[in-house]
C-alpha cells in the first residue's frame, strides 16, 4: 500500500507531501483539490500522458509524484514524472526493480468512483460462462450479472452476499437473478410476506448499500479504491455502516488480498466513524493564490477535544482549521 505520495506541479496541487493510510479521507471544501489528489493517484499506474487541461503543464511545467510504500511486504520508494514534449517516465529513486514492477502492477487496478445521484441501476447484461467475475460498475448495470455469476460458479459467496445484504436492508428475505432475455439479468428482492419487487423499485439508498456491498465482497478488487462522497443518497445514521464495509476492505477480511481506500466526504457525520489511531484525515484547502495546502490531521493534539466530542462535531465547529492547528478546537465554537 502507498503509505506516502508527494505532487508537484499538477493543478492546484503545485507542491503537497502527505502521508497516506490504508482508509485515508479527504475532506475540505469544493473545488479545493480532493478529486485532483485522487486522479493524481490514479496516473501512477498509468502510461497515458496527462490530459491537456493542465495550465501549468501548458507552460511547459513538469510533473512529477513521489510515492512510498509496501508491496508484498517490500518496501519500495519511486518517482513518475512527466515533461512536456518527452511524455511520462518513471523511475526507481530507491528499492528495486521487482518492487517496481509490483507497485506498478497494483496501481493500474486503481479505480475512482462517483455514485450517480439517482442510485445504481440493478439492470444490465450477463456474462458469459467462460468469463471471471466482472468488475464492480457504479452505474449498477454489472451487479446482476456479477451475482448470477456468484450463484454459477461461487454459491458461499452469493449466500454471504444474501446474509449481509438482509442485515443491512430492513424487510429484505432474499435477492434473486432473474433472466429477462439471454443476455439481460435483472435483481430482483424478495421481501416479507414473499413478494418480490425488482431492485430497481427500492430506493436509491438500498441500491447504494447493496453496491457497497458487491464492492466489498468482490474476489479481485481494485488494489486501490476511491470514492467520491459515499454519503451520497444515504441517511447518515447508514454512514456508520459504510465505513465498516470499507475499514473491512481495508483488512482482507472479505475472501481477497487488502485494498487501499481513499474517499472524499463533506459529510461531518462520515467523519464521525473515522478513528486517527489507524485511519487518515487529510485537510484540503486553497490559497488566495489557487494552490492547494493539504494537511494531515494529528490526533495528539486533538486528543483532549476527541474525549468530548465527535470529530464531526469539532469539523462543523471549527472548520478546516481547527483540525490542523490553526485554531485550538477545545471547544467547538470556541477559538483561542
Amino acid at each position: 500500500m502507498l503509505q506516502r505520495v508527494r505532487i508537484r506541479g499538477y493543478r492546484m496541487l503545485r507542491d503537497v507531501d502527505v502521508p497516506l493510510k490504508p482508509l485515508t479521507v479527504l475532506i475540505g471544501a469544493n473545488d479545493t483539490g480532493k478529486s485532483t489528489f485522487m486522479r493524481a493517484l490514479q496516473w501512477i499506474g498509468r502510461d497515458l500522458p496527462w490530459s491537456g487541461d493542465l495550465s501549468w503543464h501548458r507552460r511547459r511545467a513538469p510533473i512529477a509524484i513521489d510515492f512510498e510504500g509496501q508491496w508484498e511486504g517490500r518496501a519500495g520508494a519511486f518517482t513518475k514524472s512527466s515533461v512536456p514534449d518527452t511524455g511520462n517516465r518513471i523511475t526507481a529513486s530507491r528499492g528495486d526493480a521487482a518492487v517496481l514492477a509490483t507497485a506498478r502492477a497494483a496501481a493500474q487496478s486503481a479505480v475512482i468512483v462517483e455514485l450517480p445521484r439517482e442510485g445504481p441501476v440493478m439492470r444490465g447484461s450477463a456474462i458469459a460462462d467462460s468469463q471471471g467475475a466482472p468488475s464492480v460498475d457504479p452505474s449498477g448495470s454489472t451487479s446482476p450479472g456479477l451475482l448470477d455469476h456468484y450463484l454459477r460458479k461461487d454459491r458461499a459467496r452469493f449466500d454471504r452476499f444474501v446474509k449481509e445484504a438482509r442485515e443491512l436492508i430492513p424487510g429484505l428475505d432474499d435477492l434473486a437473478i432473474d433472466a429477462l432475455d439471454a443476455s439481460t439479468r435483472e435483481l430482483k428482492c424478495r421481501i416479507e410476506d414473499g413478494f418480490e419487487i425488482s431492485a430497481n423499485a427500492k430506493s436509491s439508498g438500498d441500491r447504494i448499500l447493496l453496491f457497497f456491498l458487491l464492492t466489498v465482497l468482490h474476489p479481485t478488487p481494485p488494489s486501490l479504491f476511491m470514492l467520491e462522497e459515499p454519503e451520497t443518497g444515504l441517511h447518515p445514521s447508514r454512514l456508520g455502516k459504510i465505513v465498516e464495509l470499507l475499514r473491512s476492505l481495508t483488512r482482507g477480511e472479505r475472501g481477497a488480498p487488502p485494498v487501499q481506500v481513499v474517499l472524499s466526504t463533506h459529510s461531518p457525520y462520515l467523519l464521525d466513524f473515522v478513528d486517527l489511531q489507524t485511519d487518515q484525515v487529510l485537510v484540503f484547502r486553497r490559497g488566495a493564490d489557487g494552490e492547494a495546502k493539504v494537511d494531515a490531521v494529528d490526533p495528539k493534539r486533538l486528543e483532549k477535544s476527541l474525549k468530548v466530542f465527535n470529530l464531526g462535531e469539532i469539523w462543523l465547529n471549527e472548520d478546516e482549521a481547527g483540525l490542523v492547528g490553526e485554531s485550538a478546537p477545545t471547544e467547538p465554537g470556541q477559538t483561542t
